[in-house]
């Protein structure tokens, strides 16, 4: 790894993801579920351009990016994450087999990736800002490829906003008037909740269709559904009850 983006990495994580999250309230559950070691496919969806910052300080680990292009050369965010050469933008080109061999030489060399698939649909939709929408699924492939598992990450936000704003300001965010600003003013009270790795087992020694990628990517959603609704927690987040993602449904 190089020592130049190690070296950024930590001054973010040491000196500025500590301040947001203590400015958003930021607590964890499961954080341990990623493994110390090894190629990983962490897959998250996406609340804000806050996000990239709350994992960096919850997790110990270092962690390559992939977000949608407009999180990506958000002012202020561009230079912060650039820094660590850790935030890569999905352009429309790059979602892709261009996108997928990226990622999946990154899993190979046993990096730990974080891909955010909802892209920013969660950031330009008002409607849907409380929920997770669509995934797309170029992840799987890339698990499947690269012989990884996934571990599923929720970002849980209270909908509230910091006291300190102006009172106008606060209603209007609140009631989803200005979605724009709601997705970059930092939000109180966040959860991040990681789940049990989850390993693809026989998906692995077979061949592996499209359909079979699509299933495992609607999978993987509703378990981000699951632990961002707070169900199903002893399957999902402290593994008491076993799961196998290739027989078991969600």
């Amino acid at each position: 790894m190089d020592i130049r983006r190690m070296l950024a990495y930590e001054w973010i994580r040491t000196f500025v993801a500590p301040w947001v999250a203590a400015a958003l309230g930021v607590s964890s559950e499961g954080e341990d579920n990623v493994p110390c070691e090894g190629g990983v496919m962490m897959v998250s969806n996406q609340r804000s351009v806050w996000d990239q910052m709350i994992i960096m300080n919850e997790i110990n680990r270092f962690i390559f990016f992939f977000s949608g292009s407009r999180g990506a050369i958000a002012p202020v965010f561009k230079t912060i994450y650039r820094m660590a050469e850790i935030m890569n933008p999905l352009t429309s080109q790059a979602r892709g087999g261009k996108f997928s061999q990226e990622v999946v030489s990154l899993l190979k060399r046993g990096e730990a990736v974080c891909v955010f698939p909802e892209g920013m649909e969660s950031l330009m939709r008002p409607d849907a800002s409380e929920e997770v929408t669509y995934f797309r699924t170029d992840f799987a492939a890339a698990a499947i490829e690269a012989r990884v598992p996934i571990v599923p990450v929720a970002i849980i936000t209270a909908g509230k906003f910091p006291a300190f704003l102006p009172p106008g300001i606060t209603e209007t965010i609140s009631k989803g008037r200005s979605n724009v600003f709601a997705k970059v003013l930092p939000r109180s009270k966040v959860l991040l909740r990681v789940g049990k790795p989850i390993e693809l087992g026989a998906f692995l020694e077979e061949s592996v269709s499209r359909k079979d990628v699509e299933a495992i990517a609607g999978k993987v959603r509703k378990i981000i559904i699951k632990l961002y609704s707070g169900e199903d927690l002893d399957r999902f987040l402290t593994g008491e009850k076993p799961f196998d993602i290739y027989t078991d449904r969600v």
